[in-house]
């Protein structure tokens, strides 16, 4: 199903899930991208998925370390939550203020995200409005969050980065 794109003016007040990379060295641009977004009034919802925890917790793999990184490169707040579905999530970025940014748990400790999994990507698709994937490069990644959760929500056109990135991530 093919659903209308949103130009990047459109998007105040609306929740805009990012799907990134945030464990790899080519992280030119993100930060640029989710401040845009943010700047724009946006809420902006940072997944990712890391390791292969097989579908459970490992704090050793917790993007929690992002935390202080994203902050620090885009000049944003950025808001934990410690799981990525569920009433915990919903809660989390609900409670977030537009302009901020919100970094959901590894969405490797759920099994759906690594088999992609169509329920896992419906609960994702209720956290946001708006998909944007900015992972590069993943084309033939079946995790949900890269090959369901687009084909359920509507894109986003065009990339509003509304300054260059001084700092990695």
């Amino acid at each position: 199903m093919k659903h209308a794109q949103p130009a990047p003016a459109d998007i105040a007040g609306l929740t805009v899930l990012v799907r990134a990379v945030l464990d790899c060295s080519n992280k030119d641009g993100l930060a640029g991208l989710l401040s845009g977004l943010a700047d724009c009034n946006a809420r902006v919802v940072v997944m990712s998925a890391i390791g292969a925890p097989g579908g459970e917790f490992n704090p050793t793999l917790s993007l929690k370390r992002f935390v202080s990184p994203l902050a620090q490169a885009t000049g944003k707040s950025v808001h934990f939550v410690p799981d990525c579905v569920g009433a915990v999530a919903e809660i989390g970025v609900g409670m977030a203020p537009f302009g901020d940014l919100v970094l959901l748990e590894n969405l490797a400790f759920h099994k759906g995200e690594t088999s992609g999994d169509r329920t896992f990507a419906i609960r994702l698709s209720v956290l946001g409005d708006i998909y944007l994937d900015a992972t590069e490069d993943m084309l033939d990644d079946v995790s949900a969050s890269v090959s369901v959760l687009p084909s359920l929500m509507p894109g986003l056109a065009g990339v509003p980065v509304s300054r260059q990135p001084q700092k990695e991530v």
